[in-house]
């Protein structure tokens, strides 16, 4: 099966699974842009990539992608979760996947008995945290990477500019959104029976040896 429709039926059953786990509230399913023999995109199909939104103070871009329905995913506590992957003859040229909390609490806190109630919300109800996006990048353009400074593959946390840490290789859909569920809605994971969709394939690795002698994160 061409690598392009792995990842859309990954996404696919990603989104299925979180509905049931009653871990999304909203969602666009994924579609597939393009030729399968040359250049194709698997995305949403409102997506809307823009570099006005590039300066903006986060809760201004949080409001515009929540009320243009650009994303995939939007999780109980309006998290955000976006995927988008490119391909040139069967190869992974690129992806942009996005995790964006709700900035605005309000509801939760103000009204925190409504949530207590169910176990799953107990994550996200915790006076101690602190809303902070992030984004797996991955970009094989040459006159993008450069060795160390800008890793083919990286996480950016917070939005900083120049934060981007080392990553082994890019990310399957499944190996992402494991990572944000079981990280950031743990106690919701391990109240439901259902087992997200887990990856079957995964990217060859990308990092550099110069990129491995420092902190990186590792996907095996």
């Amino acid at each position: 099966m061409k690598v392009a429709k792995k990842v859309l039926n990954q996404i696919n059953q990603l989104t299925t699974d979180l509905v049931k786990m009653a871990l999304c509230d909203d969602q666009n399913f994924p579609v597939l842009n393009g030729s399968l023999q040359n250049r194709c995109c698997v995305e949403y199909s409102n997506i809307v990539v823009s570099g006005a939104l590039k300066n903006r103070p986060y809760h201004e871009f949080y409001r515009e992608i929540d009320s243009t329905r650009n994303f995939n995913l939007k999780l109980l506590d309006g998290a955000l979760v976006q995927l988008h992957y490119a391909f040139e003859n069967n190869s992974l040229v690129s992806h942009r996947l996005g995790y964006f909390p709700n900035p605005n609490t309000v509801d939760f806190q103000n009204d925190p008995e409504m949530y207590l109630e169910d176990d799953i919300y107990l994550d996200v109800v915790d006076q101690r945290i602190v809303v902070t996006p992030m984004r797996f990048d991955y970009d094989i353009r040459d006159d993008v990477m450069k060795n160390i400074e800008h890793p083919m593959s990286h996480l950016t946390i917070g939005q900083y500019e120049n934060c981007r840490i080392p990553v082994v290789r890019p990310l399957t859909p499944s190996q992402f959104i494991c990572f944000i569920i079981r990280n950031f809605y743990n106690t919701a994971l391990k109240k439901t029976y259902i087992e997200l969709q887990s990856s079957n394939f995964s990217f060859e690795s990308t990092i550099t040896s110069d990129e491995k002698k420092i902190i990186h994160i590792g996907i095996y």
